[in-house]
């Protein structure tokens, strides 16, 4: 049995048709395992509140679909999944257990999640800061044709008979036929990360050059492999800038799969310093 895999914008609908597609699935009789970023028993804006957290959160996720995918359930993956490059790990994974994938993506317009998490505000339940959540709609990376992994999705929008889609899924879950071949590059092999950990390596340490010689009070400093900006209220010692990083590194050596280029891993670096520099000025 499959891996159904939504995405979509924030609050676009995404839980609602997994919990519809999990009961059809109940009444079909079908084995159905329902994961999201709800089982991590988080606020949402501690979810995605930085890059760090978002890596995270995506890590965890992705550890607990691994965990319960097999040949014999359908596994529904309830998250926002907009990075395209953390769907291809979803869809190598399916592949990996020569089981199906299918990609769901709720359409809804910006306007109408805004409104959404405007409500959820006014009734005091979990919703996203307003910055958090323009950032997650700005980052969101829609389904393209050409990507053999993402077509064709099923789309689910406001017109969308919803029972229907379900009804298909289910269908092709149950296609023996199109059950995916594994190949050489997504068979389990012995994971290494030492490219990845080279990479980062390099990364921080050119940041740590660059704050050291740039870096002044109260004045922004861009790095050239991070989108951010670091800032502090004083001088940066290079004693303290290491220990820094050498903190930084043991936190991401766990969750090195989750960054998927060097820029991904310099914001969170400079994201790192900076809210270490704040908490070492109080």
């Amino acid at each position: 049995m499959p891996l159904i895999v939504l995405c979509g914008y924030p609050l676009s609908g995404k839980t609602t048709f997994a919990r519809k597609l999990e009961s059809i699935c109940e009444q079909k009789k079908v084995t159905c395992k329902l994961r999201g970023d709800g089982d991590l028993h988080e606020p949402r804006d501690l979810l995605y509140k930085d890059s760090m957290a978002e890596k995270t959160t995506r890590a965890r996720l992705r550890t607990e679909i691994e965990r319960v995918l097999d040949k014999e359930s359908l596994v529904i993956c309830d998250s926002l999944n907009y990075i395209k490059g953390y769907r291809y790990e979803l869809f190598c994974l399916a592949r990996s257990l020569n089981t199906q994938y299918a990609l769901v993506f709720c359409n809804s317009s910006k306007k109408q999640v805004e409104q959404r998490n405007y409500h959820l505000k006014q009734e005091n339940e979990d919703y996203y800061s307003d910055e958090i959540l323009q950032g997650l709609m700005e980052r969101f990376e829609p389904p393209l044709s050409e990507n053999r992994w993402e077509r064709p999705p099923f789309v689910v929008d406001e017109d969308t008979q919803v029972e229907w889609v379900c009804e298909q899924i289910v269908a092709f879950c149950k296609d023996a036929k199109v059950a995916l071949r594994a190949v050489i590059a997504t068979k389990k092999l012995p994971v290494t990360a030492n490219c990845t950990l080279e990479q980062a390596e390099k990364v921080t340490q050119q940041m740590e050059t660059e704050i050291l010689q740039g870096c002044e009070p109260y004045v922004p400093l861009r790095l050239a492999g991070s989108s951010h900006v670091v800032q502090s209220s004083r001088k940066v010692t290079l004693a303290e800038l290491r220990k820094i990083r050498r903190s930084f590194m043991r936190v991401i050596e766990k969750n090195l799969s989750s960054y998927h280029s060097e820029r991904e891993i310099g914001d969170s670096f400079v994201e790192y310093v900076n809210r270490q520099l704040q908490q070492s000025s109080h």
